[in-house]
């Protein structure tokens, strides 16, 4: 007897929800990868190319947005390099101010009163 073939289509159909935690997690682990890939290659140096943690470093400063450096931007970077940094910094901001990665956030009707922080609870009446 073979099973039927209802209970794997269902399994294959249900879709996983990632939490919004989970979501920015990973997408912003894997942006610091991407990122330090692309200035681990020669064309994003100016002279010899980063060290994988030097530019693993600068990807997670850029995509955190905090600002420290290890390496001369202007000097030690070229054009494509700097242009992959300031994309890291673009997507690292956005990544933190993107409402869908609060629930809360995506349903206005959640919160009963404008509020100046948007994770703030609704007044209880």
């Amino acid at each position: 007897m073979h099973a039927s073939p209802a209970p794997v289509e269902a399994r294959l159909r249900r879709r996983r929800q990632f939490s919004p935690a989970q979501v920015l997690v990973v997408s912003s682990g894997a942006l610091i990868v991407l990122g330090a890939v692309l200035l681990r290659l020669p064309l994003a140096a100016a002279g010899e190319p980063l060290s994988f943690l030097d530019a693993l470093f600068t990807a997670t400063s850029a995509v955190c947005v905090t600002g420290l450096i290890v390496v001369d931007t202007p000097q030690d970077l070229t054009v494509f390099g700097q242009v992959v940094v300031l994309s890291l910094i673009q997507l690292g901001g956005l990544g933190y101010k993107d409402g869908n990665y609060c629930p809360r956030c995506s349903k206005p009707q959640a919160h009963s009163a404008p509020s100046a922080c948007p994770w703030a609870r609704p007044a209880r009446r």
